[in-house]
């Protein structure tokens, strides 16, 4: 059979058309409606379990016992005199007064050169060596830097010389390769040693032995290193061992141990020379003492970047700033200034080759003088003496190489500022009131948010109608009120927050309202009566931490470990967006193939309509020729 084409159907069988359309359309309707409730439902979901999150978060904060973190045990410091001094706090801090005198600021070391007259060639004229390429070491507290090396030509000028010298130190950089950290005193190292290859790292290797390993500088290798192991040696001891060994058989390198905490030490290899071309690697001989592909050891075979605490490669600097100054217009000195301040980080410089910093006979540069500097002559700006900070707490004197000391009051930051001996400038550590209730305040509003949200989600009320059958009845529902977890989760925390909290110390304090923290009649909490919270904290605060933070009970931690069920992976809200989402998907296949079947509809009813219309048409002008034809007879 012909299709004919609706675009000629009449308007009257096109309105038909449209009405049978939109009848075939009403389940349609009805699965979209569905569809738009369950993309509705998702929403509530996705915003509840952000508000879970942040609820959960807020009880994380509230339920750490962590000795510097426990918020209930917040302090403040303030300072008598903030121009001198002021101080920092962690919870650890114990409350009370602390009287301070300053009498020396911490200082970094300052080395300078003589003064030259920057167009003469004074510099150039006492180098014995004459031209040529001039290295040296720079030195803070006898650790030399890498090699540093500087180009002297014919009749340099002072100033060049100086600014060459200048350019060569602070760009000075020295291949390193690191260990991994170790605890200085227990035995890690040893108990991962396999001196046979015949155990899996991290299994009880133990072997003592000797272990022999070499060191490379691009790829040209030492003579072998010895280094003996025996039964139970401390960390400490093998890495002291290996730095011995390290500098006594290879001279392109400088091996330290150092330490990065007073109770962890690490390797360091440094390359002697500076650049790309004299990259420090190690290898093992025998055994694995350096590390191989299945036992890191000491972690100095990694070939990765190295952290904190992983063992690997990377780069030192001369640990230094170096600048031209200028007394006068025409005269030029050489500072070199460390970059740390104390005595610790004294700096010295030395020769290599040629008398660039001076050998004493003649002083070339002068930065070899270990005199206070002059008007004209180099030296140290300041006294390995000067260099550290000077104080007293509670007449107690004490001296520390920073500005910045975190260690001389358990729990206190002092900040010193400048000199001052009289009068005593005093820290008062304190009680931080304010920010416990802030902290406490932001959980309640956090609580509060959630309990009215699920309240409004998850409601059932009735709005109009009677009778005992409820068949007239008219109900207001939430987009949740379906799902029964959910009202659950709604009457649980309310009676989490609401109920005594069994095992306190001390049962005065068992119940937020004995703090305090009162409901009013929606049930939201805040602090309502400040004053209660206030004194509740200054004379109970061990009691008043219990409340939110006891094992299993604690209001924050119960609200914490339910809150979990709901929020993790996997969990409730989870489970309940995958359930809305197949939903979802459900009803757009649904929606796909009633549409299609619809259309198929309308297109065979259209083509029908159209195909009738044309049979009327012609027998309509079949009955007008007819007729006028009889007409005419």
């Amino acid at each position: 059979m012909a299709t004919t084409s609706s675009s000629s159907i009449s308007s009257s069988l096109s309105a038909m058309i449209q009405t049978y359309r939109t009848k075939l359309e009403e389940p349609l309707t009805l699965l979209r409606a569905k569809k738009s409730i369950i993309q509705s439902t998702n929403s509530v979901l996705s915003t509840l379990l952000s508000k879970l999150n942040t609820l959960k978060s807020q009880a994380a904060n509230i339920k750490n016992t962590t000795t510097t973190t426990n918020f209930f045990n917040s302090k403040s410091a303030t300072s008598s005199d903030d121009t001198v001094l002021t101080a920092s706090v962690d919870s650890s801090a114990a409350l009370g007064k602390y009287n301070t005198t300053i009498s020396q600021l911490a200082k970094n070391s300052i080395q300078i050169s003589d003064k030259f007259t920057n167009t003469t060639t004074d510099i150039w004229g006492n180098l014995s060596l004459g031209a040529g390429t001039y290295k040296f070491n720079v030195l803070t507290e006898g650790v030399a830097s890498p090699n540093i090396a500087v180009s002297v030509s014919a009749s340099d000028t002072n100033e060049t010389i100086l600014t060459n010298m200048a350019t060569a130190i602070n760009t000075a950089q020295s291949s390193t390769q690191a260990s991994d950290r170790f605890t200085s005193t227990e035995t890690d190292i040893w108990e991962d040693l396999d001196l046979d290859g015949d155990e899996a790292y991290g299994e009880a290797t133990e072997d003592a032995g000797t272990y022999k390993f070499k060191v490379l500088v691009e790829g040209v290798a030492s003579s072998d290193i010895s280094v003996a192991v025996s039964a139970s040696d401390t960390n400490d001891t093998i890495m002291d061992n290996m730095v011995a060994a390290i500098n006594a058989a290879d001279s392109r390198v400088t091996a330290t141990v150092t330490h990065p905490t007073s109770s962890t030490s690490r390797i360091t290899v440094m390359s002697k020379e500076t650049g790309n071309d004299y990259t420090v690697t190690l290898e093992d001989v025998t055994g694995n003492l350096v590390g191989n592909s299945s036992h890191n050891t000491t972690g100095l075979n990694k070939t990765t970047q190295k952290t904190d605490t992983a063992g690997g490669s990377g780069y030192t600097d001369s640990g230094v700033t170096a600048t031209v100054i200028h007394p006068t217009s025409d005269t030029s000195r050489l500072t070199i200034m460390s970059e740390e301040t104390g005595n610790d980080y004294t700096v010295t410089l030395q020769d290599v080759t040629g008398n660039l910093i001076g050998d004493g006979a003649p002083n070339t540069t002068g930065l070899n003088r270990i005199t206070l500097k002059s008007d004209t002559e180099g030296g140290y700006v300041y006294a390995e003496s000067e260099l550290n900070s000077k104080f007293t707490i509670n007449t107690e004197s004490m001296e520390r190489q920073s500005n910045t000391v975190a260690d001389a009051v358990t729990g206190v930051t002092l900040n010193l500022i400048k000199v001052q001996a009289t009068p005593t400038v005093t820290i008062t550590v304190g009680s931080d009131t304010e920010s416990v209730k802030s902290e406490v305040q932001t959980f309640l509003s956090a609580y509060n948010d959630v309990i009215s949200y699920l309240d409004d989600v998850t409601k059932t009320r009735k709005l109009v109608g009677e009778g005992e059958d409820g068949e007239n009845a008219e109900y207001d529902k939430g987009p949740l009120s379906s799902y029964s977890v959910y009202r659950t989760l709604y009457s649980n925390l309310r009676r989490y927050m609401s109920q005594i909290v069994s095992g306190v110390a001390n049962t005065g304090y068992e119940q937020l309202p004995q703090i305090g923290i009162t409901a009013d009649s929606s049930g939201n909490y805040s602090i309502s009566d400040v004053n209660k919270f206030d004194n509740a904290l200054a004379n109970k605060s061990s009691n008043v931490s219990e409340l939110f933070q006891l094992a299993n009970n604690g209001k924050a931690v119960k609200i914490y470990d339910y809150i979990d069920n709901y929020v993790k992976s996997g969990g409730y809200v989870e489970k309940s967006k995958t359930s809305e989402t197949n939903k979802d998907k459900y009803l757009d296949d649904r929606i796909t193939s009633l549409q299609s079947r619809i259309d198929k509809r309308v297109a065979a009813y259209t083509n029908q309509l159209a195909q009738m219309q044309q049979m009327m048409s012609k027998y309509q002008s079949q009955y007008l020729s007819m007729q006028s034809f009889l007409s005419s007879q």
